[in-house]
């Protein structure tokens, strides 16, 4: 693996390490709990726009790329196993479009030891530098790299004002605490919720949070 400029080897390692793994974190939007959907896709046409683009880092079985397909004018899959690609484009359709790019907060190339024994390079880059027009929902589901992606969408963010929904973060206040620093307001949790997810919503636009608080809140106890 190419060494990475100052301040990021360290991630390009952890990088390197969790997609040998099977990439925990990047995987499975469709979350189960004893067989129950994500609670959270009940969500999507309130954090969706018809008439914008919606952003899923990790699509996994693609639950959320479905819905985001269905709900937002497009949407745009960033999954680095080109093997669920398939699958992905039949659920989501001529709406979705996917990109094998790794998110993070610079660009680069990472190995990935493949099943068979064999090496694969990725390419890493910033969701900055994808021109994506107006976004409205950015979900991200990258375990402790949510904070790194989330550093590399920062101007995304500023520019567009989405809604952003990171999932089984575990680096959880440290990234809450950067999605507030940029005017992102937390939208209360109902006690459904997975544990590390997040919900957050832009500062100005107080009906959008209280309408997505009261429908987290609402939902009737065991629906998923």
């Amino acid at each position: 693996m190419r060494e990475a400029p100052g301040g990021v080897s360290s991630l390009r390692r952890r990088l390197a390490h969790g997609l040998d793994r099977h990439a925990p974190g990047l995987g499975h939007d469709l979350r189960r709990a004893g067989g129950r959907l994500d609670p959270d896709l009940s969500l999507a046409s309130l954090l969706c726009s018809r008439d914008r683009p919606a952003v899923c880092v990790g699509a996994g079985d693609g639950g959320w790329a479905r819905e985001l397909a269905r709900r937002a004018s497009s949407v745009v899959v960033f999954e680095p196993d080109r093997a669920r690609w398939p699958h992905l484009q039949r659920l989501g359709g001529r709406r979705l479009r996917l990109e094998s790019v790794v998110l993070c907060d610079h660009h680069g190339r990472v190995q990935r030891r493949n099943p068979a024994g064999s090496e694969s390079a990725l390419e890493l880059r910033t969701l900055d530098s994808f021109t994506l027009g107006e976004v409205s929902l950015i979900r991200i589901e990258a375990g402790a790299l949510a904070r790194s992606v989330l550093d590399g969408a920062a101007a995304t963010l500023e520019a567009s004002r989405p809604c952003v929904l990171v999932a089984r973060s575990s680096g959880g206040a440290e990234v809450a605490a950067w999605l507030s620093a940029r005017r992102l307001e937390p939208v209360a949790a109902s006690d459904e919720m997975q544990a590390g997810d997040l919900l957050f919503a832009p500062v100005e636009q107080a009906e959008l949070r209280a309408r997505l608080a009261a429908a987290r809140i609402s939902r009737p106890r065991g629906t998923r």
